[in-house]
């Protein structure tokens, strides 16, 4: 009977992926049946649900006995979507800066790479910078190390881990010296006018996440410094002799 509607439903509990619906009583004999889904829940978090795929009971039900259909619901987990913040954490005018830089996975399960990239003014020598994380990384750990040879500086490697809608946190302390060949312009005591990402001023330090799905990305965050006061003397000497006039 083409103009009536049926209904049934199959209730999955616990890690199953298969299950069958109550046996559904339709008049022998009816035409053009066909299965159709209906409301399906929501799937778990960092998933989607695909289009379903259909195997049709016969056009024609047998005068008696029973015909299957079956319906298949294709779960694929979503593409990872990590990106990076960087904040300070350091007062103003405080020495070392420290930044915290947060990775976030608002996608399904991924893993990614993390460089620094301390970008200090001209006139401001930086020391030895450090770095801390809970994710504990071979030049991260737990407990603040030093970061080895020249910038960029890795803080994760490539292939670090992070789950569906998971956060990694990282703090990286820069101590710095403010020369006297500091100035009042950009570039120099001042944080850059232009391509903030990878130009030179103040207290600038830039991060990339490369993560294995989608593009990599950079962020930075910048203070002005202040350059030290000028130190001007005078001396002054006769240059002719004793008694001269």
């Amino acid at each position: 009977n083409p103009t009536a509607t049926y209904t049934g439903s199959v209730t999955l509990t616990g890690t199953a992926t298969t299950g069958t619906s109550a046996a559904i009583s339709i008049p022998a004999g009816s035409t053009g049946c066909t299965i159709t889904e209906g409301t399906i829940p929501t799937a778990p978090s960092f998933y989607s649900w695909g289009a379903p795929t259909y195997t049709q009971p016969p056009a024609t039900l047998p005068a008696s006995g029973t015909s299957t259909g079956a319906i298949s619901n294709p779960l694929t987990q979503n593409a990872p979507n990590i990106t990076v913040a960087k904040t300070f954490t350091s007062a103003v005018g405080a020495n070392p800066a420290v930044y915290q830089i947060t990775v976030t996975n608002a996608g399904g399960a991924g893993s990614y790479s993390l460089t620094d990239t301390p970008l200090f003014g001209s006139g401001i020598t930086t020391g030895t910078p450090s770095c801390q994380s809970a994710q504990n990384t071979a030049t991260c750990p737990t407990v603040a190390a030093n970061l080895t040879g020249a910038a960029p500086y890795t803080l994760a490697a490539a292939g670090t881990a992070i789950a569906g809608g998971a956060s990694h946190t990282y703090t990286v302390t820069v101590p710095y010296t403010v020369t006297n060949a500091a100035t009042q312009t950009a570039g120099s005591a001042l944080c850059p006018a232009s391509a903030p990402t990878t130009s030179v001023g103040g207290l600038n330090n830039a991060t990339t996440v490369t993560p294995n799905s989608g593009n990599a990305s950079t962020v930075n965050v910048c203070r002005d410094v202040t350059p030290n006061a000028p130190n001007i003397t005078v001396a002054k000497t006769f240059t002719s002799a004793v008694g001269a006039n």
